[in-house]
């Protein structure tokens, strides 16, 4: 059974990643947090840029500049989790 979303909840992804990332973006609705499973993964966050290895955490905020790349010549796996705000959230049945 899935637990149901609504405001508040986190939602939470395993990802792999090789070489490269995505472009910078912008989540306008919710924060994202990162933690690092594998690997040597590379972090932007507005315009600090961190290289973050196995037990980081990282976050960035809603509305703020971000991406990620892998720079080693290893896969990096990490968890991304991201968080609707309230006031983003329409009201929906239950599942």
């Amino acid at each position: 059974m899935l637990p149901r979303q609504g405001a508040g909840s986190w939602t939470g992804r395993v990802r792999s990643r090789q070489l490269g990332g995505p472009p910078l973006h912008v989540h306008p609705t919710h924060g994202e947090r990162f933690y690092v499973l594998t690997g040597l993964l590379s972090f932007q966050v507005g315009s600090e840029v961190i290289t973050a290895g196995p037990g980081s955490w990282l976050f960035a905020p809603r509305n703020t500049p971000d991406t990620l790349a892998n720079l080693g010549s290893e896969s990096g796996h990490f968890c991304a989790y991201s968080r609707l705000e309230a006031s983003n959230v329409a009201s929906s049945a239950a599942f």
